[in-house]
């Protein structure tokens, strides 16, 4: 059982969660997602700022032990094969700390103008509350079953990407057993046996329904492993299959009073996948199912 799942977290697997991770970078990946994303990037510039101060001015010896602990952590997790960025979490309020301590010694203290020192503080606030905007509206997928529902008709035949939650979900009294489900084993390694059996189930296809980048997002990026599967997806997104977008169903994060959206499409997996996916679907044009 170990070494299978040893095997399983390396760069020569085929395990599906663990694709995403073959062409990020130690140490990279996880540092540019926490400060983009998980922070933000008002607040991870201040971390950034604190970790830099404690190093060269260490105060005391808790400070040694908060700054032990994150780079101890961040090290250890950033050089892994699998870096998601929830893994990252028990460091999170140690990097407060420093950046409240770097903030209060170096911005708070020397901003006199009140207006500036509110922009200082919204600034730091911009981004929570820009996520949190995510949970006032409804589910990504919910919203996309909805969609789904109300323009495909019933007996169509749809697809699902394996590894991945299918669509529609079960609300307001409906089901997806009004529809065929046809469900594409995408991450399996491209031989012809694959393409022969995809090809055809996209002829059988109405809808593409692709309700996260679980996929889309991980295997272009290893086109020298999914040669054929990277092309499919860069043909389908360059409209050159006969299926062409729909529907485009997204929950980003948005500036709160100015309602501008954040696009977080590039963060990790785990940061959107689950609760703010983007679901994409495509129709096959020919079938005219939108006239």
């Amino acid at each position: 059982n170990i070494k299978e799942l040893q095997a399983s977290g390396g760069p020569d697997t085929y395990f599906p969660p663990a694709v995403q991770w073959i062409s990020t970078k130690p140490i990279i990946f996880p540092l540019k997602n926490m400060i983009l994303w998980g922070l933000g990037l008002p607040l991870g510039i201040l971390v950034i700022g604190g970790i830099v101060d404690s190093i060269f001015h260490r105060k005391n010896f808790s400070h040694f032990l908060i700054l032990f602990w994150i780079l101890l952590l961040f090290g250890y997790q950033g050089v892994q094969f699998s870096k998601p960025m929830r893994y990252f979490y028990p460091i999170y309020p140690f990097l407060a700390i420093l950046s409240a301590y770097f903030s209060q010694k170096f911005i708070f203290k020397k901003i006199k103008n009140k207006f500036l020192l509110f922009t200082s503080y919204f600034l730091v606030l911009l981004w929570p509350l820009s996520f949190i905007t995510i949970y006032s509206r409804p589910h990504s997928r919910v919203a996309a079953s909805k969609w789904i529902y109300e323009n495909i008709p019933a007996g169509s035949t749809i697809s699902c990407e394996h590894w991945d939650d299918c669509l529609p979900l079960g609300i307001d009294g409906q089901s997806h057993n009004i529809y065929q489900i046809e469900t594409l084993t995408l991450f399996d390694p491209d031989t012809p046996e694959k393409w022969q059996k995809i090809n055809q189930q996209l002829e059988k296809i109405d809808c593409l329904i692709m309700s996260s980048n679980r996929l889309w997002g991980s295997i272009p990026k290893l086109p020298e492993r999914y040669p054929t599967t990277a092309k499919f997806y860069r043909d389908l997104f360059a409209g050159n299959l006969d299926f062409q977008e729909v529907a485009e169903i997204t929950s980003y994060p948005t500036v709160p009073i100015l309602d501008i959206q954040i696009p977080d499409d590039g963060a990790d997996e785990s940061f959107t996948v689950y609760d703010h996916p983007k679901v994409l679907i495509f129709s096959k044009q020919k079938k005219g199912l939108f006239l």
